[in-house]
């Protein structure tokens, strides 16, 4: 059944896309940068009029319109369906409700939106989450939703507000030291908060890098003696919570626009290059969750952390606004 729906879908898209460049033919003609290249690889005279000219293409606007009114909408409905469909699989899958008691979870922004919703899945099935946000009366607040919201359907965790503001190094500092005497373990981190700003922060960086990606970065750095070690706080937890948090997770909202980032750290860092720092920073935490894979991911060394017993770690980075549910896909 999955497979006629692909097959129908496949043949949408390539209807569409035949049909389109029917509607459109491409002109000998080259595009400046590419008639650059051309004339540099070929020797050919360069080309710097585009592929068709204005009228051309307003003569076509009419059948371009019956295209897109046509095959469209059908597309949509066939992304919906198959959407639907494994939604509704992952939904009956008895992995996605996963038994996490006694788990500690720190989600990042939480106290709204994607953030908030994660922290709230998180203590329905068992976890003790920290919603690390940087205004108290809101963090207060979303932690009374959870907390009252798990006790109303019978969620097993509980939640709590401490103080993290991304753009002060200096508070990242603070909360980890008070995450240690407090909690003492980690499970899970969902490094969730993000802004898509321009300002510059108290440290003098790119607030949008800093928030984004520096300051998670350090978090997850300062933190990683407890993901990677087994705490006895892991004694409380039922064999089935164990079984499952012999790996702990690093979770990073990464975007599609990490296609368009930079990787010049000095230009991204303090804003200054040509790139968008916000598409600089996804760019970067789907670097961090690859060098987090790559160092602790395979193996139970702990590459230079003092901790006497470790576990492995596995670092995910996702696009919410290309999956739904997306904790349920990766948290698993």
């Amino acid at each position: 059944m999955r497979l006629s729906w692909v097959c129908l879908l496949f043949w949408s898209n390539l209807s569409y896309v035949a049909g389109l460049s029917r509607v459109v033919p491409r002109r000998p003609k080259l595009l400046p940068v590419r008639a650059a290249v051309h004339h540099h690889l070929y020797n050919q005279p360069q080309a710097t009029k585009p592929m068709f000219s204005k009228t051309e293409f307003i003569a076509q606007v009419p059948l371009i319109l019956l295209y897109w009114a046509v095959f469209g909408p059908l597309n949509a409905l066939i992304k919906t369906l198959f959407r639907r469909n494994s939604e509704q699989e992952w939904l009956s899958s008895s992995a996605v409700y996963s038994d996490i008691k006694g788990a500690d979870c720190i989600v990042t922004g939480s106290n709204t939106g994607i953030g908030f919703e994660t922290a709230l899945e998180l203590a329905m099935r068992g976890g003790s989450v920290v919603l690390a946000c940087r205004s108290q009366q809101k963090g207060e607040e979303a932690a009374k939703r959870v907390n009252a919201l798990c006790n109303a359907k019978g969620g097993k965790g509980q939640a709590k507000w401490m103080e993290l503001d991304l753009s002060k190094l200096t508070s990242v500092l603070a909360f980890c030291n008070e995450y240690r005497q407090q909690v003492g373990s980690l499970d899970i981190i969902v490094n969730n908060a993000g802004v898509n700003t321009k300002g510059t922060t108290s440290d003098g960086l790119n607030e949008s890098f800093q928030i984004n990606y520096l300051g998670h970065y350090l978090l997850t750095r300062k933190l990683l003696p407890l993901l990677c070690g087994i705490s006895s706080s892991s004694d409380s937890k039922d064999s089935q919570s164990t079984e499952y948090l012999k790996i702990s997770r690093v979770i990073n909202l990464s975007s599609v626009m990490h296609h368009t980032g930079g990787v010049d750290f000095a230009a991204c860092a303090y804003g200054s290059g040509n790139t968008s720092s916000y598409d600089d920073s996804k760019l970067y935490m789907n670097l961090l969750t690859m060098e987090l894979n790559s160092r602790y991911g395979y193996s139970t060394t702990t590459a230079g952390i003092e901790n006497q017993h470790t576990r492995r770690i596995l670092a995910v980075s996702v696009n919410p606004g290309e999956k739904c549910f997306f904790h349920n896909h990766h948290i698993n």
